[in-house]
């Protein structure tokens, strides 16, 4: 089993790994594609295996780890710097790295946050492959669509919420 890097810190109160279910877990930890390839990635390096990518998904043919996933526990092990996210967010030519980050800020940042970082990429229509969990079919979703992989994620408020929360407290400043 693999752990978080030393010196992160927790999201939503627990270790960032344990947004990810823990069977799924296992079987990552088992796959040949993250002994192969995940294992010793960093923040940087994690770039080249997620231009490589094919496709987005959790699971497909017997529960078997998709490539993305993989790389979405790693990076929860890393916890990169928001810094580094921006830029892959900014890397418009490589629609997985940037599914990637769109994934990991959707799980990991607070609400007003992932809808300030998060809903310019909503124009972003360009289609992405998405394996199928009951076998090796593949459908396209939109990069900024991140409702049909993100099933057990956080919970955000409205956005209507958030942004009426924030004017509130902008006017009692005053």
């Amino acid at each position: 089993m693999a752990t978080t890097a030393r010196g992160t810190n927790t999201v939503h109160g627990q270790d960032p790994q344990n947004l990810i279910e823990k069977v799924i877990r296992a079987r990552i930890y088992e796959s040949t594609y993250w002994k192969e390839h995940c294992f010793a990635l960093t923040a940087e390096s994690i770039i080249d295996k997620a231009i490589a990518l094919h496709a987005i998904g959790g699971v497909y043919e017997r529960q078997t780890p998709t490539p993305f996933m993989c790389l979405l526990l790693r990076l929860l092990q890393l916890q990169p710097e928001k810094e580094i996210l921006f830029e892959y967010l900014l890397a418009e030519e490589f629609k997985y790295l940037r599914a990637l980050a769109v994934i990991y800020i959707r799980l990991t940042f607070r609400s007003m946050e992932v809808f300030q970082i998060l809903e310019p990429l909503m124009a972003d229509y360009r289609k992405l492959r998405y394996r199928e969990p009951g076998g090796d079919s593949e459908d396209e979703g939109e990069v900024g669509d991140t409702r049909r992989f993100v099933s057990r994620s956080p919970s955000l408020s409205p956005d209507r919420v958030v942004a009426g929360d924030d004017e509130d407290k902008l006017e009692g400043d005053v």
